[in-house]
């Protein structure tokens, strides 16, 4: 569909001991709000987000995840709302080469540091997400 995607997401990490600290962002995924929708019909609260993971690193890598989600704290200055994510528990979600994890993109959620960096780690992942139309019968997918 002409203006409707974008180019793959990969996300393409080599191995680097800064990993084994978790600076990757605390987020929820809202991509889909910057498309033109305007001639499909489709409910932008109805989302899923994918992840599939082609390569990890010798040890295993996954992500983090929060109980919050935006309508807790995504009205909170974005100071106030990682100082919230900072001071909150979350469940490591632990993935595996060639399956999908799927979310609705609206929990926080983060990468998570590789647990020990091993010569050459690598994080090889290719995610996307789908907005379900109105009448509930077909998932566009966007990128």
């Amino acid at each position: 569909l002409p203006g409707k995607v974008a180019l793959p997401g990969f996300h393409i990490f080599e191995e680097d001991f800064a990993f084994e600290i978790a600076l990757f962002s605390r987020h929820i995924d809202l991509q889909h709000r910057a498309m033109d929708w305007s001639d499909l019909d489709v409910d932008l609260n109805e989302q899923i987000s994918f992840t599939s993971y082609i390569k990890l690193p010798a040890l295993g890598g996954g992500m983090n995840v929060w109980q919050l989600r935006e309508e807790d704290i995504g009205h909170l200055p974005d100071f106030e709302m990682q100082d919230r994510l900072s001071n909150s528990p979350y469940e490591y979600m632990k993935f595996e080469e060639g399956k999908i994890a799927l979310h609705d993109g609206k929990t926080f959620h983060q990468i998570a540091p590789f647990e020990e960096v091993q010569d050459g780690d690598e994080r090889l992942s290719f995610q996307g997400h789908l907005i379900k139309s109105k009448d509930h019968r077909t998932f566009y997918f966007h990128w």
